[in-house]
């Protein structure tokens, strides 16, 4: 059983890269990159590069990189925290619209296809499997 959750999280996991490909190629950012913007579109109150490395599982040397290419390219902006100057927020720019509005789009049409014909309690069992599962990774990470 085990081995047949790990190949179905490692095939979803493929999914999403495949379903983010066109917007690679049309926007020519990194995967890392729309995986940012996409993550502080859904969690702004998480905006900070190291909120962006623990949720995402990425080593914070990959968010640093991709969160300057990002400023850089006019997706994002950096914000000083008004209490704790040493904090940077991290906020979408307008220029990130199209991307994040095209992303979720995209997000909702494959989730459609990938739960056609689950019926609303077997989605809602699966979204509480599904954070359990997502909570006890984030306690052993923690370890």
């Amino acid at each position: 059983m085990t081995n047949g959750l790990m190949v179905w999280a490692h095939s979803a996991k493929r999914l999403c890269s495949k379903n983010a490909e066109a917007l690679v190629k049309e926007f020519g950012l990194s995967h890392v990159e729309i995986g940012i913007l996409g993550f502080l579109h859904d969690h702004p109150k998480l905006d900070t590069s190291r909120d962006i490395a623990e949720a995402l599982l990425l080593a914070k040397s990959n968010v640093s990189n991709a969160v300057e290419n990002l400023v850089q390219r006019g997706y994002l902006r950096r914000e000083a925290d008004s209490e704790d100057r040493r904090l940077i927020h991290l906020k979408l720019m307008d220029s990130a619209q199209e991307l994040i509005q095209r992303g979720e789009a995209d997000r909702t049409k494959l989730l459609a296809q990938l739960f056609s014909g689950f019926s609303d309690e077997e989605m809602k069992l699966l979204r509480s499997f599904s954070q359990r599962v997502y909570d006890n990774v984030q306690e052993m990470l923690r370890e």
